[in-house]
């Protein structure tokens, strides 16, 4: 390996936001196996999935209800209006059984809307026992002689299941809406003025489940949520294109729900995207930064923000009042030095931090933050980290929390031994810098450290007795970048244990104050085919906080006041040679 020197050119990296990307996993690919005609490949919430042709496969041009029991689909009609059928229909499309309905339970019309309690099919039944709930046998499609009610509603047209209550909800078009409890009990809400044909309970979340009904307006055919445990409508609804009548609700794979609704001689596939309550977790709350370890962010948006773009970001002072984004949403973190630092890893690829990426097909994603032993990041604090959405940035996410725990560390990237040396072509005054972020956001700095030379390179820089200088700075906007430093302390030093990757320990005339991000540096002037600044370069990831800046030629001197005055000024990992100097910090 030879020791490298910085060309004096200019290097100007720009790294769009909105270009980057995570491989997180395949597209959503559609289960086909529940519908018999594919109408949409997307996710989104009243995304009409699929069809069903019911013609073909019971020869019926009159269906009133449906229900899908896990294996199969039920559908209820009265044929030709002398007899009435169960039918017992496969995910396929095949029809599996035909059971009659016995005369005395279907009156003209027939068994109505089903329901599935998840051992037994039901129905709303208006002869055999009017206003009740017919408990049907899905062996034989007979009724068990079971009969729920009766209820004050005759009869039970709109008719769904609420497994965490063992209880029906029915309506009957304008008719009050009912929740009837399987002992003849029976609680009413009034009806806001939909009229209900059917009714499917959305089980997503078994213990909050959500109702839809399935109504009638002068628009034409609409799914309506409610939320059967606040017993108010949530405001969420769509259109249904099919027409409306009975209705189920089931997971069609994987966590995706889907509303299948029967209209006539046709069963309709609807989407049922739903945004989690909590979208982001965290399987870990605490993290010990010296042990080092990894923290995997669970992020779920909900199938409707399939494929967007995420960043997930972290902060050190909590959650309130939060960060406002533009378009007035507030992400949950109240944005300081850790987050720009976290974001600064995102952008340019760093290993540790890929908070940055693409949700998946299913609106899902995670991100890993993955910490060495040894990390800088600042310990016994609480970070909060929160997620949003771009572009637009229209949902954010639930703050979640992670202990760093561990001792407040002092300020080191590398692992203690130089591979390489960087130096000016034509000689020059060369300061090595390292951007810092303050444990606990603020922190007082007492020495600045750093080693001279090489071992791997010996004699190739300026020996023992050389001046050198040290010199610490803010970073006044947090950026991690040094054009802008404002200078706070400077110690004037000669180089000594040249060539040996000693680490030499300076104190300042005073301990420094330092407030969020920061910077420290040395500088050495040397002659054309001299290098001065030792590099660690076989530590595991590097986070684009290495920098070097100054001035070339004969006499040439490092402005340590201005930094942009300075002829050069690179990000090592920006121009290709990313490294830790040995260069430090110490309490």
């Amino acid at each position: 390996m030879k020791p490298l020197f910085l060309s004096t050119f200019l290097i100007f990296l720009v790294t769009s936001l909105g270009s980057a990307q995570v491989g997180i996993g395949a597209p959503d690919e559609i289960d086909t196996g529940h519908k018999i005609t594919l109408a949409s490949s997307g996710r989104g919430l009243g995304d009409l999935k699929g069809t069903m042709d019911l013609i073909p496969i019971i020869g019926n041009y009159n269906c009133l209800g449906v229900e899908f029991d896990g294996n199969s689909y039920w559908v209820t009609c009265p044929y030709d209006f002398t007899i009435s059928y169960i039918y017992e229909i496969s995910p396929a499309g095949v029809l599996v059984n035909r059971y009659p309905q016995p005369p005395a339970n279907w009156g003209f019309w027939g068994w109505r809307g089903l329901a599935w309690d998840s051992g037994y099919l039901n129905a709303g039944d208006d002869s055999a026992a009017p206003a009740c709930i017919t408990q049907i046998d899905p062996a034989d499609g007979t009724p068990t002689g079971t009969y729920y009610g009766p209820y004050p509603i005759n009869l039970c047209r709109a008719l769904a299941y609420q497994t965490c209550e063992d209880c029906f909800w029915t309506a009957s078009f304008s008719t009050q809406l009912y929740k009837c409890f399987k002992n003849g009990t029976y609680q009413t809400v009034i009806n806001p003025g939909i009229t209900a044909y059917g009714a499917a309970m959305e089980e997503s979340d078994p213990d909050h489940p959500m109702l839809w009904w399935i109504t009638y307006e002068m628009g034409g055919a609409t799914a309506v949520e409610f939320d059967p445990i606040s017993g108010v409508f949530t405001g969420k609804s769509f259109s249904l294109v099919g027409g409306g009548g009975g209705a189920c609700a089931y997971d069609s794979g994987g966590g995706a729900w889907e509303l299948a609704v029967v209209s006539g001689t046709t069963v309709y596939f609807y989407d049922l995207a739903t945004i989690p309550t909590d979208p982001l977790e965290a399987d870990k709350e605490e993290l010990n930064c010296w042990e080092g370890g990894e923290v995997t962010f669970s992020l779920d948006a909900g199938d409707e923000h399939a494929g967007r773009l995420f960043a997930l970001f972290g902060s050190l002072s909590g959650s309130t009042p939060g960060t406002v984004l533009p378009g007035g949403e507030v992400l949950p973190i109240n944005w300081d030095g850790f987050t720009g630092h976290l974001l600064r890893l995102a952008i340019s690829g760093h290993p540790w931090v890929p908070f940055i990426g693409n949700l998946d097909g299913d609106g899902k994603a995670e991100a890993v933050l993955t910490v060495p032993p040894n990390s800088p990041f600042p310990g016994n604090l609480p970070a909060t980290f929160a997620f949003c959405l771009a572009q637009p940035f229209d949902f954010v996410s639930n703050p979640v929390e992670v202990m760093l725990i561990g001792e407040i560390p002092d300020y080191i990237y590398d692992d203690g031994s130089s591979e390489n040396l960087f130096g000016w072509i034509d000689g020059g005054d060369l300061c090595w810098i390292h951007y810092f972020e303050a444990a606990g956001g603020s922190d007082v700095v007492a020495q600045l450290c750093t080693a001279f030379g090489s071992p791997s390179f010996p004699g190739l820089g300026p020996g023992n007795g050389a001046p050198a200088h040290l010199y610490i700075w803010d970073d006044p906007n947090n950026d991690g970048n040094p054009i802008d430093a404002v200078f706070l302390a400077k110690i004037d030093v000669a180089v000594k244990n040249v060539d040996t990757d000693i680490i030499n320990h300076f104190d300042l005339a005073a301990p420094v104050q330092v407030d969020s991000g920061f910077f420290v540096g040395a500088s050495l002037e040397h002659g054309a085919g001299q290098y001065v600044a030792p590099a660690d370069t076989d530590v595991n990831g590097y986070g684009g906080w290495s920098w070097t800046a100054g001035n070339t030629g004969p006499s040439a001197v490092f402005d340590y006041i201005n930094i942009a005055n300075n002829n050069h000024l690179y990000n090592m990992a920006a121009i290709g040679y990313p490294c830790n100097f040995l260069l430090r910090a110490y309490h």
